[in-house]
C-alpha cells in the first residue's frame, strides 16, 4: 500500500516548526514534504514587488504549486499559521489536484479576528490556545471544525544531556517590552542569566544573539531551571514552543500559570507555575532548600513531554483526527 502523502504549507523563518512537523510524519511512515511561500525565485519576487499581493495570488506561485501538486498529490495540506485561505486559492489547489484533497490549518499565534469569508475555509483548524477558540468560532461557526492542539517538541532536536548545571534560572528567548519588564524585575531578585535578542542594553552585548536549536538545547542542559514568559498578543492563555523544549532536555521549567497550563502540565508535579514575581521568587527560594524536589519535577516534566508532547504524538493525532 502506498504510503499517505502530506504536505506542509508554511513561511520560512526562524522556528523549525515546518521541518520538525515533516520529520515526525516521516516518523510514522508518511510521505511528508514542506513547501515554502517565500518567493523561490527572481520572478516570484518581482511580481510579489509589482503587485504588492499576498504570495498566493502571484502567477510564479500559482504555478510553482500546481507543480508540486501534480508531482506527488497529497492527502493533507497542512498550513502553518493561517486562519483562512485567500479568496479564490482553494479552487486553485483543487483544480489541480486528481482527488481532493483534506485542507487544514494549525495556529501559532493568537490573532484578535479572522478576516476573509466563507470561500477560505479549511476543513479544520487546529489551535494551540483556548483564546482562539472564540474567534475562530465566530467565522467556521461549525465546533468540529475548530480543534484543540498544543504545540510541541522534536525529541531529536531537544534532548537530555547527562551533565552538571548551573543552579541559576535562564531565560532563553526574545526580550519584548513586557518581558524585559519582568526581568529587570527579576534580576534583582534571584540569580539569572539572559539569553536571546534585545537583551543586550540591560544584560550584556554577548547575550544579544538570536538562539539557533542546537544552542538552545545545550543552554537547556546548562541550567538546572529555565524560565518561559508568554509574549502577548502572540501566546494569551496557552503555552509557547519554549516550555516543552526546555522540560524535554530535563530542565525545570518554570512557566506562567495561564489557564491552559494544567491541560498540558501539572502544575507543582512536572512543572512550576507563577502568576507574579513574589511567587516566582517564593518558589525558587523554597525549591533552593529541595533538590530532590527539584530534580523530581524536572524528571516528571521531561517524561510527561516524551509521553505526550512530542510532534510525533501531534502528527498520529491529525492521521487519527482525518482517517487518512
Amino acid at each position: 500500500m502506498k504510503s499517505r502523502s502530506i504536505l506542509i504549507v508554511g513561511k520560512k523563518g526562524i522556528l523549525t516548526w515546518q521541518e520538525d512537523l515533516k520529520e515526525a510524519f516521516l516518523r510514522i511512515g508518511c510521505r511528508c514534504t514542506v513547501f515554502y511561500i517565500n518567493p523561490a525565485s527572481v520572478s516570484e519576487v518581482l511580481e510579489k514587488k509589482r503587485s504588492k499581493k499576498t504570495p498566493f495570488l502571484s502567477a510564479a506561485f500559482q504555478r510553482r504549486l500546481r507543480q508540486r501538486l501534480a508531482s506527488d498529490p497529497p492527502q493533507l495540506m497542512l498550513f502553518l499559521s493561517m486562519a483562512v485561505l485567500p479568496e479564490g486559492f482553494a479552487d486553485v489547489i483543487d483544480s489541480a489536484l486528481p482527488h481532493r484533497a483534506v485542507k487544514a490549518a494549525w495556529m501559532a499565534d493568537c490573532v484578535e479576528k479572522i478576516s476573509g469569508g466563507p470561500h477560505g475555509r479549511f476543513d479544520s483548524v487546529f489551535y494551540f490556545d483556548s483564546y482562539l477558540q472564540p474567534v475562530l468560532l465566530e467565522s467556521y461557526r461549525e465546533s468540529s471544525k475548530v480543534v484543540y492542539l498544543p504545540l510541541a517538541v522534536n525529541d531529536r532536536r531537544y534532548f537530555f544531556e547527562p551533565r552538571d548545571r548551573l543552579y541559576r534560572l535562564l531565560f532563553a528567548g526574545t526580550c519584548s517590552d513586557g518581558r524585559l519588564s519582568l526581568l529587570n524585575t527579576l534580576k534583582h531578585r534571584v540569580p539569572l542569566d539572559v539569553y536571546g535578542p534585545g537583551c543586550r542594553h540591560i544584560f550584556g552585548r554577548r547575550f544579544g544573539r538570536r538562539l539557533p536549536p542546537k544552542r538552545l538545547n545545550r543552554l537547556f542542559n546548562s541550567y538546572t531551571a529555565s524560565l518561559n514568559i508568554n509574549q502577548r498578543p502572540n501566546t494569551v492563555n496557552g503555552l509557547n514552543f519554549r516550555p516543552f523544549e526546555a522540560t524535554a532536555a530535563g530542565s525545570l521549567v518554570f512557566t506562567e500559570a495561564v489557564p491552559d497550563l494544567a491541560g498540558a502540565f501539572a502544575p507543582g508535579e512536572e512543572i512550576v507555575s507563577y502568576g507574579s514575581v513574589e511567587e516566582l521568587v517564593d518558589k525558587w527560594n523554597a525549591l533552593v532548600k529541595d533538590p530532590s524536589l527539584r530534580e523530581k519535577i524536572a524528571r516528571a516534566g521531561r517524561q510527561r513531554t516524551l509521553q505526550q508532547h512530542t510532534f510525533v504524538h501531534r502528527a498520529e493525532f491529525m492521521i487519527r483526527h482525518f482517517g487518512i
